[in-house]
C-alpha cells in the first residue's frame, strides 16, 4: 500500500503542468470556493461576493497561503519547488470542503465564516484549542474540518517522502502555525499596530473608511496586506525554481530605468501631497501600504514593458545585448511570455486596488509600451516619435502619483506646465538611450537619431538635445534660479554622452540629482 502511494506521489510530482496551467487551475478552484460561500456564509445573503473579494482579495489569500506551505514542505523534504507545487495543486480542491460541510451541518442555513478576531490572549487560546467552540463567527465547523484534513494530507505526504514521523509532526505544527497566522492576520496587524501606542480593535482598524481622500473597504485593506507578501513569495518561488534564471531576470530588469519611472511616480505624489488638503499618512498602516502597492504597480508595469521589448527585439539584442535571457537561450519564449503575463496581472491588480484613475493611467502606460515595442506599429523604429512615447509614459506615471492624493479623484490641480515640460524634456533627453544600441538598430532598420546622423554627429546632436532638455525645465516652470544648474548638468551630460563609450549609469545619476534640485525648489 505504501509503495503504491509513493508511486502515486511520484507520478504527481513528475506530471507535466505548465506555470499557466497551474495558475489557471488554482484560480478555477478559488472561484468555485468563493461561489460556494455565496450559500454557506450567512454574511453573503446568497449573493456572490464583490469583484474585489472574488478576484483580488481571496485569490491573493489562497495563493499566498499555498506558497507559504509549499516553502515549508520544500524545506522539510528537500524536493524541487515545482514538484511540491504539483502536490499542493492536487491537494488544493480540499478548500471546497468547508462551505459544503457548513451547509450540511447547518441544514442549509450556513455560518458566518471569517478571519479570527481577538487580542493576543484570545488568539493564543484559539490556537491551542483549535478554535473549538464556534461562537457564531470565525472558524466554522467546516473550516476546522477542512483544516484537519489538510494537516493530515500534508503529514501523510511528508511521511511518504521522508519516512520520518518527526518530520511529519514538524510539518503538522508548522503548517498549522502558518494557516493560523494567515487566518488571524487582521487581528495580528491590529495588535502589532497597538504596540506603538494606539488603542484600536480589529473592527475599527480594518473597517471601511477614507484613506488618502478615498474610501477603502475591508477587502481593499486585506488586499494591500497580501500584495507585498505575494510579491515576495513569488520572487522566492522563482529563486527556488531556478537560481540561475532568477539572477539573469533580475539583472535584466534595467534598474536605472525602473528608478526613472519611480522618480516620476514620487514626483507626482509630491505634487499631489503638496497641493491638496492636509492628510495623515500614519494614522494607520494602510496609507503606507497603498504607497508601497503603487510603487510595486509601476515597477512591475515597467518590467512588463521591458519584457515586451525583449520579445520583439531579439535580432537587435543578438548584436547589442547578447547576455539577455531570451538571446542567450536561458529562458524560452513561452516561459518569458508567462512571466510577462504574471507581471501585467500583478501590476494592474495593484493599480485597481489603489483607485480607478490610477488604474487608467497605468493601463494606458502599459498600452503605450506595447505599441512602442510590438508590431504592427512598433513606434520605437522612428526618431523622436519613440522618445515622445517614453515622455508621454513618464507624464502618465507622474499623473498616477498625483491622483493618489487627489481629494476629488481627478487630475484637477495638476500643474498645467507639467503637461508640457515632462513630455518635451524626455522626448529630447531620451535620445541618449539609443546610442548603445546603434549596431543592432542599424541592422534591423530602426531609424534612431544616431542612425540617421551617424555615430559622431548623432552623439553631438543627442548631447545638444540633452542640454536643451535640462534648460527647458526652469524656463517652462519659471524657476530661473535653476538655469545655471541646468547648464552645468547639461554640459556635463553632453561630455558623458560623447565619450568614446557612453555609460548610461552616470547619465541617469546626473538626471536623478537634477530632479532632486527641482523638487527642492518646489519645496522652497
Amino acid at each position: 500500500m505504501v509503495k503504491k502511494l509513493k508511486r502515486f506521489i511520484s507520478s504527481l510530482e513528475n506530471s507535466r503542468v505548465s506555470f499557466g496551467g497551474l495558475l489557471i487551475t488554482l484560480l478555477c478552484v478559488i472561484l468555485l470556493r468563493n461561489f460556494l460561500e455565496t450559500f454557506s456564509d450567512e454574511d453573503n445573503y446568497w449573493t456572490p461576493v464583490s469583484f474585489l473579494a472574488n478576484f483580488i482579495h481571496f485569490p491573493m489569500f489562497y495563493i499566498s497561503l499555498l506558497l507559504a506551505l509549499a516553502f515549508l514542505l520544500r524545506w522539510l523534504t528537500g524536493e524541487k519547488i515545482m514538484s511540491v507545487m504539483k502536490i499542493m495543486l492536487f491537494f488544493f480542491p480540499v478548500i471546497l470542503l468547508a462551505p459544503i460541510l457548513d451547509l450540511l451541518l447547518s441544514q442549509g442555513q450556513g455560518y458566518n465564516m471569517s478571519y479570527l478576531f481577538g487580542d493576543f490572549s484570545d488568539l493564543i487560546h484559539k490556537f491551542i484549542t483549535f478554535s473549538r467552540g464556534f461562537s457564531g463567527r470565525g472558524a466554522t465547523p467546516g473550516i476546522r474540518t477542512e483544516l484537519a484534513v489538510i494537516l493530515l494530507l500534508l503529514a501523510a505526504y511528508l511521511y511518504l517522502k521522508t519516512g520520518k514521523i518527526l518530520i511529519s509532526m514538524i510539518g503538522i505544527i508548522g503548517s498549522y502555525l502558518i494557516i493560523f497566522l494567515f487566518g488571524s492576520l487582521p487581528s495580528l496587524i491590529t495588535e502589532l499596530w497597538n504596540l506603538k501606542g494606539a488603542d484600536m480593535i480589529t473592527g475599527e482598524l480594518f473597517a471601511g473608511n477614507v484613506l488618502l481622500h478615498h474610501f477603502y473597504s475591508f477587502n481593499h485593506k486585506m488586499s494591500f496586506v497580501f500584495y507585498p507578501i505575494l510579491l515576495i513569495e513569488l520572487g522566492i518561488c522563482f529563486w527556488m525554481y531556478d537560481r540561475v534564471k532568477f539572477k539573469k531576470v533580475i539583472k535584466n530588469l534595467r534598474v536605472f530605468r525602473v528608478l526613472h519611472y519611480l522618480f516620476m511616480l514620487g514626483f507626482g505624489m509630491f505634487l499631489g501631497y503638496n497641493g491638496m488638503s492636509s492628510i495623515s499618512l500614519f494614522n494607520s498602516p494602510f496609507p503606507v501600504l497603498i504607497l508601497i502597492a503603487s510603487i510595486c504597480s509601476v515597477a512591475v508595469a515597467w518590467w512588463f514593458a521591458a519584457g515586451i521589448n525583449d520579445l520583439h527585439d531579439v535580432e537587435t539584442d543578438k548584436i547589442t545585448n547578447p547576455t539577455r535571457p531570451l538571446v542567450s537561450g536561458l529562458i524560452t519564449v513561452k516561459a518569458y511570455k508567462s512571466l510577462n503575463l504574471l507581471f501585467i496581472i500583478l501590476s494592474l491588480a495593484a493599480a485597481w486596488l489603489i483607485r480607478y484613475p490610477f488604474f487608467v493611467t497605468i493601463l494606458l502606460t502599459v498600452a503605450l509600451s506595447y505599441i512602442y515595442s510590438a508590431p504592427p506599429f512598433r513606434l520605437k523604429r522612428y526618431a523622436f516619435l519613440s522618445t515622445f512615447i517614453l515622455g508621454l509614459s513618464s507624464l502618465l506615471v507622474c499623473l498616477a502619483g498625483f491622483v493618489i492624493f487627489s481629494d476629488d479623484y481627478s487630475f484637477s490641480g495638476f500643474p498645467p506646465k507639467m503637461f508640457l515640460v515632462i513630455p518635451l524634456a524626455f522626448t529630447l533627453a531620451f535620445t541618449a538611450k539609443d546610442i548603445k544600441d546603434m549596431e543592432g538598430d542599424r541592422v534591423n532598420g530602426i531609424k534612431t537619431l544616431p542612425i540617421l546622423l551617424g555615430e559622431k554627429k548623432g552623439k553631438k546632436m543627442t548631447g545638444v538635445l540633452t542640454i536643451i532638455a535640462y534648460i527647458s525645465i526652469p524656463l517652462i516652470l519659471n524657476y530661473y534660479m535653476l538655469i545655471p544648474f541646468a547648464l552645468v548638468f547639461g554640459i556635463i551630460t553632453y561630455y558623458m554622452i560623447n565619450r568614446k563609450k557612453m555609460q548610461e549609469i552616470p547619465v541617469f545619476i546626473m538626471y536623478f540629482i537634477f530632479l532632486g534640485l527641482v523638487l527642492y525648489f518646489f519645496i522652497d
